[in-house]
C-alpha cells in the first residue's frame, strides 16, 4: 500500500517529447550480467543497434556487465542491497526520464514489479517485454504463493506493455495459451541472433576426421538442460563407439553431473570443460552437437552456433528448437525425452558420418544458421521499437 501512496504523491509526467528526437533513446533493464544467452544478446545489441541504448542492472554485476563497460557501451548498475527497494525505484524513475522506450528482458519477478510501477510513474514512455521463454506454469522449486505473485506480476507486465515481442513462434503461442490480456495486435516475433564474428569463423570451419566421434554440449548445466540424459546416453555408446564428450558450461548441477559420470564410468570419455567466454576452439573441433533440453526451450542460441560451424545438431523436440531443426534434413530431432531417445538420435548422426548426405546436413545446417544472424534481429528489432514508438496514443494499451 506504501509503495501506491508514493505514485499518487508522485504522480504521472507528461512530457512527450521523444516524438521529436530524431535517435530512438532505449533503456534496457536486466537482473544481472552474468554470461547467458539474454545477456550477450544484450551485448551484442548495445553493439550493433542504430539508436541509444542504456543497459541498467538491478540485481547483480558479472562478466558480460564488465564486457559492456570494456566496449564503452553505456551501463548503469543498481546492485546491491535488497532486491526491491523504494530507493531503486527512484533511481529507476530519475533514469528512465531521458529515454524513449523502456525494454524489459528478464522474467524476475521483481523486474517485473519495477516495470509495472515505472509504466504507472512515467506514462509519457513506450513500454516493450521482451520475452525469452515459453511459458510452463509453475517451476519446480515456486512455492504456491509465490507463484500466484509471480504470474500476476508478469499478467500486469503484459497489460501495461505498448508492445511484447517473443524470441520464437513457441514463446508466442504458450503465452497467448496462458494470458487473455496478451494481444495480438502488439505482439511480434524476433528470434534470437549469433554474433558476426562466429558466422565468419563458421563459414571457415571445415570438419576434419578423428579416430574419435567428437560430441559436444554448451550451456548451463541446469537440470532443465537434460544433461543426465547425455550422460546416461554416452554411457551406452561407449560400449560400441569411440565417442569423445565435451561439457561447456558451469550451474548447480555441476558436482551432480561428476558424480553421474564416474557411476557411469564414463570419466575417460567425458571431459568437464567449465565455463568459457570464448566457446569458438570448442565449437570447431566438434562433429556432433547435442542439446537434450527437457522443459519448453523457447529457442537455443547455442544451437545455432553449433550450426554456424556445420556442427550435426541433435535435439529434444521441445519448444521452439523445431523452429530451428528439421529433422533428418539440417539435424536431428528425438521423438522422446530420454536416454534412449538421445542416445538413438546420436547413432543417426554417427551413421552418416563420411557419406554425401553428411556433407549436406552441414551445408544445410550453416546456411540455417545464417538466417539468424545478430544483424538480422537488430534490424527486426528497430523496426518493432519504431513501429512501437511511433504509434499514436489511441493505439496504446490501457494500463
Amino acid at each position: 500500500m506504501d509503495i501506491y501512496l508514493f505514485l499518487l504523491i508522485l504522480g504521472p509526467t507528461n512530457d512527450l517529447g521523444y516524438m521529436r528526437r530524431k535517435v530512438m533513446k532505449v533503456i534496457h533493464l536486466l537482473t544481472g550480467g552474468e554470461i547467458g544467452g539474454i545477456e550477450v544478446l544484450c551485448k551484442d545489441i548495445g553493439i550493433l543497434a542504430p539508436y541509444e541504448n542504456m543497459f541498467c542492472f538491478v540485481t547483480c554485476e558479472g562478466p558480460i556487465y564488465n564486457q559492456m563497460k570494456e566496449l564503452g557501451l553505456s551501463v548503469c548498475s543498481l546492485t546491491g542491497g535488497h532486491k526491491f527497494s523504494i530507493r531503486k525505484l527512484k533511481k529507476l524513475t530519475t533514469l528512465v526520464k531521458d529515454y524513449d522506450v523502456i525494454a524489459v528482458h528478464h522474467g524476475d519477478p521483481y523486474l517485473n514489479l519495477y516495470y509495472c510501477l515505472l509504466s504507472k510513474i512515467r506514462r509519457d514512455k513506450k513500454y516493450v517485454r521482451i520475452v525469452h521463454s515459453c511459458y510452463e506454469g509453475k517451476p519446480q522449486n515456486y512455492t504456491q504463493i509465490k507463484f500466484f505473485m509471480s504470474k500476476m506480476l508478469l499478467k500486469k507486465a503484459i497489460g501495461c506493455s505498448d508492445a511484447c515481442i517473443f524470441v520464437s513462434k513457441a514463446g508466442l503461442k504458450s503465452h497467448l495459451k496462458a494470458f487473455s490480456n496478451l494481444s495480438t495486435k502488439c505482439t511480434y516475433v524476433v528470434y534470437n541472433g549469433i554474433g558476426m564474428e562466429k558466422l565468419e569463423r563458421g563459414r571457415k570451419n571445415i570438419s576434419q576426421r578423428c579416430e574419435s566421434i567428437r560430441i559436444l554440449f554448451v550451456g548451463r548445466l541446469h537440470k532443465n538442460k537434460g544433461i543426465p540424459l547425455l550422460l546416461a546416453a554416452a554411457a551406452i555408446l561407449k560400449e560400441k563407439y569411440n565417442i569423445k564428450l565435451t561439457i561447456v558450461g558451469d550451474g548447480p548441477e555441476w558436482d551432480s553431473l561428476h558424480k553421474q559420470a564416474e557411476k557411469l564410468d564414463i570419466i575417460d570419455v567425458v571431459s568437464f570443460a567449465g565455463q568459457q567466454i570464448d566457446i569458438i576452439p570448442y565449437l570447431e573441433n566438434a562433429d556432433i552437437f547435442v542439446y537434450p533440453s527437457v522443459w519448453e526451450e523457447v529457442f537455443g542460441i547455442s544451437i545455432v552456433e553449433a550450426m554456424a560451424f556445420g556442427l550435426i545438431p541433435i535435439a529434444n523436440r521441445v519448444g521452439g528448437i523445431p523452429e530451428i531443426i528439421r529433422d533428418g534434413v539440417n539435424g536431428f530431432l528425438t521423438g522422446e525425452k530420454s536416454a534412449n531417445g538421445v542416445k538413438r538420435a546420436i547413432e543417426n548422426a554417427i551413421a552418416i558420418l563420411g557419406t554425401e548426405k553428411e556433407a549436406e546436413m552441414r551445408t544445410l545446417s550453416k546456411n540455417t544458421a545464417e538466417k539468424f544472424s545478430i544483424q538480422n534481429t537488430v534490424d527486426n528489432l528497430t523496426n518493432v521499437l519504431e513501429r512501437t514508438l511511433n504509434d499514436n496514443d489511441e493505439n496504446r494499451k490501457v494500463r
